[in-house]
């Protein structure tokens, strides 16, 4: 299963906002987290702090096979 169909099936489930807010800060953590180990030139870096993802790292950790 693709990440962007679990993501898909998880978000399907929520029914409280705040639940949503943890579940998206979860979905951006992970997502520099994979990008690190899997694809690390699609992670902006400033002053030695990680500072964004770029959309194309986005795209490839929905992607990923999990």
């Amino acid at each position: 299963m693709k990440k962007i169909e679990e993501i898909k099936e998880n978000i399907s489930k929520i029914n409280d906002p705040l639940e949503m807010v943890r579940f998206l800060d979860e979905i951006q953590i992970n997502t520099a987290k994979w990008c690190e180990q899997n694809c690390p030139e699609e992670v902006i870096f400033e002053n030695g702090t990680e500072i964004e993802i770029t959309i194309s790292g986005r795209m490839q950790f929905l992607n990923s096979i999990q």
